[in-house]
């Protein structure tokens, strides 16, 4: 109707007219640019928030990974200082049992932890990290992402190969079934089913062992500085789950 009104006015020369509708015409496709424009800011924020809304959950299930692995950690460094302690320290009068505990935990391999980045991955997968209209949040994802991998490459590379030095000597000195049902006796988060036959070993006696306290000596370093690394998982994640938690409470608004 506009468009053959605004012909007329053209065809006689009705040029105020012709102009008025003009105006009507472009004001109409600008708000109709502006509503688009608008609708597509309000998706663009709502699938944003829907993302930041899963990665909350990914962090606090990776900070709850994270901290049970710095538990077991802790505890294999307990065994440890107190191995390094010799027969001087507080495990030449420890009770057997207790004893071969502090064994198991310190000597017995650190199992790998991992975290559930999952809604982090499938941005990474899809190409559409970019969503995430935070600098800041990007960065700290990819701050997480360098301390995780540098953790991952210290177990791999390192610690793993330390480890089987250290198996070898386990194997060849201490009897692991008697440690095993020690640490199972102690512990909930591990399932042991084993039957020792063994006769009784008095482990208490290998602690002035050069042999065991230098592989031990070469571990408690390792440990130490996976430790760190694996702490530096946990401050990325939490500074990463405050900027999350911000942005998604700006975009509900």
């Amino acid at each position: 109707m506009i468009l053959t009104r605004f012909r007329q006015s053209l065809q006689n020369q009705n040029w105020s007219g012709a102009f008025m509708d003009l105006v009507i015409v472009v004001a109409g496709i600008l708000l109709a640019l502006a509503v688009d424009q608008w609708m597509a800011e309000r998706r663009e924020r709502a699938e944003e928030r829907e993302i930041l809304i899963g990665l909350q959950r990914d962090i606090a299930a990776s900070e709850d990974r994270v901290d049970e692995a710095l538990a077991g950690i802790d505890l294999m460094l307990e065994g440890l200082k107190l191995i390094a302690a010799g027969p001087e320290g507080p495990m030449g009068i420890m009770e057997a049992t207790t004893l071969d505990l502090h064994f198991a935990n310190g000597l017995w391999e650190v199992i790998p932890y991992t975290t559930e980045m999952n809604t982090y991955a499938e941005l990474v997968n899809s190409g559409k990290l970019g969503v995430i209209d935070d600098a800041e949040i990007r960065r700290a994802l990819a701050s997480y992402e360098r301390s995780f991998q540098l953790s991952q490459r210290l177990f791999d590379d390192v610690f793993q190969n330390q480890q089987l030095k250290l198996d070898r000597f386990l194997l060849n000195a201490l009897q692991m079934p008697q440690l095993l049902t020690a640490q199972a006796s102690q512990r909930t988060d591990r399932d042991y089913d084993l039957v020792n036959t063994l006769p009784p070993q008095r482990h208490v006696e290998l602690l002035p062992d050069p042999a065991l306290q230098n592989q031990v000596a070469a571990k408690a370093s390792l440990v130490s500085e996976y430790r760190q690394h694996v702490v530096d998982v946990r401050s990325a994640l939490e500074d990463l789950g405050v900027m999350v938690v911000a942005r998604s409470e700006y975009l509900a608004r």
